[in-house]
Protein backbone atom coordinates (compact mmCIF):
# COMPACT_ATOMS: atom_id res chain seq x y z
CA UNK A 1 0.00 0.00 0.00
CA UNK A 2 2.96 2.29 0.62
CA UNK A 3 4.07 1.95 -3.02
CA UNK A 4 0.54 2.44 -4.37
CA UNK A 5 0.01 5.55 -2.23
CA UNK A 6 3.24 7.12 -3.42
CA UNK A 7 2.65 6.14 -7.06
CA UNK A 8 -0.64 8.05 -6.85
CA UNK A 9 1.45 11.19 -6.27
CA UNK A 10 3.84 10.50 -9.11
CA UNK A 11 1.19 9.53 -11.67
CA UNK A 12 -1.32 12.25 -10.75
CA UNK A 13 -0.46 14.58 -13.69
CA UNK A 14 -1.16 11.74 -16.16
CA UNK A 15 -3.88 9.68 -14.45
CA UNK A 16 -5.71 12.36 -12.47
CA UNK A 17 -9.07 10.62 -11.87
CA UNK A 18 -7.59 7.22 -11.03
CA UNK A 19 -5.10 8.72 -8.59
CA UNK A 20 -7.86 10.73 -6.93
CA UNK A 21 -9.86 7.51 -6.43
CA UNK A 22 -6.79 5.82 -4.92
CA UNK A 23 -6.19 8.70 -2.53
CA UNK A 24 -9.82 8.59 -1.42
CA UNK A 25 -9.65 4.82 -0.81
CA UNK A 26 -6.44 5.19 1.22
CA UNK A 27 -7.77 8.23 3.11
CA UNK A 28 -4.94 10.47 1.85
CA UNK A 29 -5.07 14.24 1.32
CA UNK A 30 -6.78 15.27 -1.92
CA UNK A 31 -3.81 17.37 -3.03
CA UNK A 32 -0.74 15.33 -4.01
CA UNK A 33 2.63 16.33 -2.58
CA UNK A 34 6.26 15.58 -3.47
CA UNK A 35 7.05 14.19 -0.04
CA UNK A 36 6.73 10.47 0.82
CA UNK A 37 3.35 9.33 2.11
CA UNK A 38 2.88 6.96 5.03
CA UNK A 39 -0.38 5.05 5.35
CA UNK A 40 -2.30 5.33 8.61
CA UNK A 41 -1.73 2.30 10.83
CA UNK A 42 -4.82 0.15 11.10
CA UNK A 43 -6.37 1.36 7.83
CA UNK A 44 -8.99 -1.11 6.67
CA UNK A 45 -9.89 -1.07 2.99
CA UNK A 46 -13.54 -1.56 2.27
CA UNK A 47 -14.99 -2.34 -1.12
CA UNK A 48 -12.44 -1.20 -3.73
CA UNK A 49 -14.12 0.02 -6.92
CA UNK A 50 -12.62 -0.53 -10.36
CA UNK A 51 -10.45 2.44 -11.31
CA UNK A 52 -10.82 2.08 -15.07
CA UNK A 53 -13.10 0.09 -17.33
CA UNK A 54 -11.41 -2.58 -19.40
CA UNK A 55 -11.09 -1.81 -23.10
CA UNK A 56 -12.20 -4.65 -25.33
CA UNK A 57 -10.19 -5.03 -28.52
CA UNK A 58 -12.07 -6.61 -31.40
CA UNK A 59 -9.91 -8.71 -33.64
CA UNK A 60 -10.54 -8.33 -37.35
Amino acid sequence: MYIIANMSNLLNPVLTRGCAKLRAMLELPETPTWSPINIKEGLVLGDCPILYQRLEVKES
